[in-house]
């Protein structure tokens, strides 16, 4: 990622949300360091994560504020904590029937589909749209994916 931002003069890394919007406001396409994984921390299912906790003389959550630490200092600012397979953080890309076969290598499972219960449902995901949200919880504006691409479109014109 950094040399791609080092390579051209219109593409600058954000670290802040301040950051993101500075570089957009200059016509910039600004990049956030992120990780799309799996397993983050290698572990594959919540019972992998569980042993890895007893090993480690820790509490789950423990392991896991040590690895977003570690992840945060290393420059990642943003984490898709899902992909293929399910994992102890979230449920695969269901979408893709192949999947299956990388869900069940990696936690020796298929796929289980349930319903999420109405309680989970973000009171907002179906009120707000982009262009009149407020800024996210981690800080990062919710415009922020329309404002980047109006900058590379502007760029590419």
């Amino acid at each position: 990622m950094r040399a791609l931002a080092d390579a051209v003069d219109w593409i600058d890394i954000a670290q802040t949300p301040g950051e993101a919007r500075e570089i957009v406001a200059v016509g910039h396409l600004a990049l956030v360091p992120g990780l799309e994984v799996d397993a983050p921390g290698g572990w594959h299912t919540e019972e992998e994560l569980r042993l890895a906790a007893e090993k480690a003389g820790v509490p789950p959550a423990t392991l896991i504020a040590r690895l977003v630490a570690d992840l945060y200092a290393k420059g990642i600012r943003h984490m898709f904590i899902t992909h293929g397979p399910n994992g102890w953080a979230g449920g695969s890309a269901m979408f893709v029937r192949t999947y299956d076969a990388s869900n069940h290598l990696a936690s020796g499972r298929s796929f289980a589909v349930e319903s999420a219960p109405p309680s989970s449902a973000s009171p907002t995901a179906s009120t707000t749209t982009a262009s009149t949200a407020a800024p996210s919880p981690n800080g990062w504006p919710t415009t922020a994916c329309r404002d980047c691409c109006a900058a590379v479109a502007r760029r590419t014109r």
